[in-house]
């Protein structure tokens, strides 16, 4: 998994100069504002003649972009005039994703356009939009929202029923709850950003059970398999147990006391995935410490920081599980990974 790439210093100071420029016609300024989410973000169309017959003038659009990382994903801030972008089929077969976008509107309003619906979204509401279907945002005045891009992947190994959730407006009061979030995401003194990696993970986990909880409900709505209660069930489980790998004493009996359930009644959900909760929580701890392991900002941090940080406690055993999962101790892969 992997964000979007940060746009470089360079890239947004050319980019503002030419979209600010007064001599600069509104139509070049909005290819090239639609030419920089389609490489940055994802392709998409860009309109800006809101008002039929009535064409805008030089001068009338302004737009800015920022993209920064979190966790193994990205989120970006769009502060924006007027203007409709398009994502259709021809943009979908043009790549990129597939994400789930968790927008919230922090200025004006807009209206999400998607399987056959229009749906008023403002100031304040957030919103889930699925890239790999087909949607249109119109803003008819000066707007601005922040949005976290989860890889649709993640969330379907949590929640098999997520592509539902396309177009849908976050009920409350998880849907504030969520707002409150992302904007402090896109402020560059939140501790999101600032924070070293293994602690924004841990952050990304916690935002992903939020998500989840929101998407429960519509996909509850939307389902019919009888077994659907079971895999709602396994994906607030997994949600929990996520926001709780940090801290080594997590097993069935952990989770069954505070899910209600016997122990067996766990051991069976997992077991209908193919796996074990001790299996699936050693495969999560150990992801997360390779992906801490390979990332640069973390060279401060010792492989037993990080390990502790995902709660291994046995430095030793670490390493062996390490080593079976990847095939080099961990130092050997740090190494590797750092100087690719």
């Amino acid at each position: 998994m992997s964000a979007p790439s940060p746009i470089a210093d360079v890239g947004i100071g050319q980019f503002l100069a030419r979209a600010s420029n007064p001599h600069v016609s509104v139509s070049e300024r909005v290819a090239e504002w639609q030419g920089c989410l389609s490489d940055l973000v994802l392709p998409v169309r860009a309109e800006v003649d809101l008002a039929p017959g009535k064409a805008p003038e030089v001068g009338d659009f302004q737009a800015s972009l920022r993209l920064g990382r979190f966790g193994p994903s990205g989120w970006l801030a769009i502060d924006a005039s007027a203007q409709i972008l398009h994502r259709g089929r021809e943009e979908i077969a043009a790549g990129t994703g597939p994400w789930l976008f968790v927008s919230t509107m922090t200025r004006g309003y807009g209206w999400l356009n998607a399987r056959g619906k229009r749906e008023l979204v403002e100031t304040g509401q957030t919103v889930f939009v699925d890239s790999a279907q087909s949607y249109s945002l119109e803003f008819d005045a000066d707007f601005a929202f922040v949005s976290a891009m989860l890889p649709r992947a993640d969330l379907l190994a949590l929640q098999p029923h997520a592509p539902g959730a396309h177009a849908s407006r976050v009920r409350e009061p998880v849907g504030a709850t969520l707002h409150s979030f992302l904007k402090s995401l896109a402020n560059p003194a939140d501790l999101a950003e600032n924070e070293p990696w293994g602690n924004g993970r841990r952050l990304y986990d916690h935002f992903v059970g939020l998500v989840l909880s929101a998407i429960e409900p519509i996909a509850l709505a939307s389902a019919s398999d009888p077994a659907f209660s079971r895999q709602i069930l396994l994906s607030r489980i997994q949600s929990t147990l996520l926001a709780a790998l940090p801290h080594g004493q997590v097993n069935s009996a952990w989770i069954a006391e505070r899910f209600d359930l016997s122990v067996r009644q766990v051991q069976r959900l997992f077991q209908a995935q193919g796996t074990t909760v001790s299996r699936w929580l050693l495969d999560q701890r150990l992801e997360r410490c390779a992906e801490a392991l390979a990332d640069p900002a973390n060279a401060n941090l010792t492989i037993g920081d990080i390990a502790q940080n995902w709660g291994f406690s046995d430095l030793s055993y670490f390493s062996r599980c390490f080593f079976r999962r990847y095939g080099a101790q961990p130092g050997q892969y740090r190494e590797a990974k750092l100087t690719l």
